[in-house]
C-alpha cells in the first residue's frame, strides 16, 4: 500500500512541477501565449462545425415513414390521390426488391392527412441504406403539389416529436425532505 501511495504522490509532484514550469514560461512570453491561444481557439472554431452534433446517430431501422398533410378542408378523395402520388414514388424501390411492403392510411386523424409506411428488406438483402433511399425520394416527395410531405424517422430512444428532448429520472430509496 505504501508503495502505491508513494507512486501516486511522486506522479503528482512530477505533474505539478511540469505545470508550474509551463505556467512560468507562458507568463514570461505573454504575447506569444496570447497568439497561441488565439490560434488554438481558431482551430477549435473551424473544426467545431465538422463534428457531428447529434444525440442519437442515424440508424437504418428498415422502415420509411412518410407523412402528408393537405390543405385545410381537403376531402378524403383529395388526400387519397396525394397518397397515391407518394406510393408511385416508392413503387420503383418495391419493384427492385428493396421495399417489401407499402401501407398507407388516409384520414386517420384528419381527413387531409395520410401516412405511408414502407418496410424495407433486411439489411443483408439490399445494397442501399434507408438514409440513401430517403435522400433519393425526398426531392420527389417535396415536389408533390398541394401537400406538405415529410419523411419521419424513428429512433432507438423512442423520442417522439421534434425538440421534445430526453427526460432522465434518477430514482432511489433515499429522498431528501423538501
Amino acid at each position: 500500500m505504501r508503495g502505491a501511495l508513494s507512486l501516486v504522490s511522486g506522479t503528482g509532484r512530477s505533474l505539478s512541477s511540469v505545470y508550474f514550469l509551463t505556467l512560468r514560461l507562458l507568463l514570461q512570453h505573454r504575447y506569444l501565449s496570447l497568439m497561441l491561444a488565439v490560434i488554438l481557439a481558431g482551430y477549435g472554431a473551424v473544426y467545431f462545425w465538422d463534428i457531428k452534433q447529434e444525440l442519437i446517430p442515424q440508424e437504418d431501422r428498415g422502415v420509411i415513414y412518410v407523412m402528408a398533410t393537405g390543405p385545410d378542408g381537403a376531402s378524403l378523395n383529395y388526400s387519397d390521390r396525394q397518397a397515391a402520388k407518394i406510393e408511385q414514388i416508392l413503387y420503383p424501390y418495391q419493384q427492385a426488391g428493396i421495399i417489401k411492403d407499402i401501407y398507407t392510411t388516409v384520414g386517420r386523424f384528419d381527413k387531409n392527412r395520410s401516412f405511408t409506411i414502407a418496410t424495407l428488406k433486411h439489411w443483408d438483402e439490399r445494397t442501399i441504406t434507408q438514409q440513401q433511399i430517403e435522400e433519393e425520394i425526398n426531392p420527389k416527395l417535396v415536389e408533390i403539389p398541394g401537400s406538405l410531405v415529410t419523411i419521419r424517422r424513428g429512433n432507438s430512444l423512442g423520442i417522439r416529436g421534434a425538440g421534445s428532448g430526453v427526460n432522465v429520472a434518477l430514482t432511489g430509496n433515499n429522498y431528501p425532505a423538501g
